[in-house]
């Protein structure tokens, strides 16, 4: 029981931490993305 209990707490906590990383990540890209794509498609 202990080795399951172990792998879905570690799963949940990575889930968790991904669940919050992932929009960050996803604005960061898109604030450094919407620049590039603008001066793109104003040439």
């Amino acid at each position: 029981l202990v080795g399951p209990v172990l792998v879905g707490g570690v799963a949940d906590a990575l889930g968790y931490r991904a669940s919050l990383l992932l929009p960050a990540a996803a604005l960061l890209l898109a604030a450094f993305l919407a620049p590039a794509l603008r001066s793109s498609s104003v040439r």
